[in-house]
């Protein structure tokens, strides 16, 4: 699927692209993607932007709450010539993220990427063959896929982030895995 954000915007959502699913589904099944990021753009000067994390996909585990309050994400920052990525979380409205994991990857290389709960409130993220293990326990009945969000410095006072700064491209493959 082809996936864009346009200059200025925050995102290419749209309510075709809500995705919500069971969380009983997500306890059965195993979320694989893989992701590429088909444009880049030069941050420097803007350190809003260049710092900030902008999230490619993932899981909003309070379907109805924004994205910022209890999710999963693979993030993603550009550095002008290749794009840095994480494991990016939000729980109870902190944001969590770890550089242990961080990859980098360039422009229309493909990113695969797993999440999946594997019991007790634990859930383990795969970035490109790397694995990170952790504990959330805030979650509702009703969960929603994330798709890419552009972050940096939040200019419009809404608390949601920043805007593209010109359009930036994706192609996003996704499935559900029965473990």
């Amino acid at each position: 699927m082809k996936y864009t954000i346009k200059a200025g915007n925050k995102s290419g959502f749209t309510l075709k692209r809500f995705f919500p699913f069971r969380w009983s589904q997500f306890k059965r099944r195993r979320l694989e993607w893989e992701i590429s990021i088909d444009t880049i753009y030069d941050p420097r000067g803007d350190n809003d932007l260049r710092y900030d994390w902008s999230k490619l996909l993932g899981v909003n585990l309070t379907a109805f709450k924004p994205s910022n309050v209890n999710s999963i994400m693979n993030a993603f920052r550009s550095t002008g010539e290749v794009y840095e990525q994480t494991l990016f979380r939000n729980s109870n409205g902190k944001q969590l993220y770890d550089n242990n994991i961080l990859t980098l990857v360039r422009v229309g290389e493909k990113n695969k990427c797993s999440l999946e709960y594997i019991g007790k409130d634990k859930y383990r993220f795969m970035l490109n063959g790397k694995e990170f293990i952790f504990e959330e326990k805030n979650r509702s009945w009703l969960c929603r896929l994330i798709f890419p969000w552009h972050g940096g410095k939040d200019d419009d006072g809404n608390w949601l982030g920043g805007h593209a700064p010109e359009d930036i491209h994706f192609t996003i493959n996704y499935r559900w895995v029965k473990k």
